[in-house]
């Protein structure tokens, strides 16, 4: 097995403007995600943390996969879940990952969060 990481850093306060600009939030955040988060930015900006230390596992960055294809669900009390769709979960079965995971944290105005993911060795990255 190898061990794939990501990890991210982002200002609650500029995840909260991107999310009020139109359509933003419907474009970044699937309605699940969004009814978990509403109401608590510092949610929001954990999700998009999460959601972009996935995509540096995957090796690809926003512009190239749709946020949208990765949903991390924050139910209260659980850890957060991560499900892949889309080109996010093509290229998930073509790195060969078994199991993937976030944890995710905020204070003083930013929201981290890493992505740990466990695939089988011979994936199509060059690298494995």
């Amino acid at each position: 097995m190898i061990v794939l990481t990501g990890i991210d850093l982002a200002s609650i306060h500029e995840v909260d403007k991107l999310a009020a600009e139109p359509g933003a939030s419907d474009g970044v955040w699937t309605a699940s995600e969004q009814h978990a988060h509403e109401g608590y930015p510092e949610r929001r900006a954990g999700q998009w943390a999460a959601k972009e230390a996935v995509m540096k596992i995957l090796g690809e960055g926003v512009g190239k996969i749709d946020p949208r294809d990765i949903e991390i669900e924050c139910a209260e009390g659980r850890r957060p879940q991560v499900r892949l769709h889309g080109k996010a979960a093509i290229l998930g079965r073509d790195l060969r990952i078994t199991s993937l995971s976030v944890s995710i944290t905020h204070e003083h105005g930013a929201a981290a969060a890493v992505a740990v993911a466990l695939a089988e060795e011979g994936g199509s990255d060059g690298d494995l």
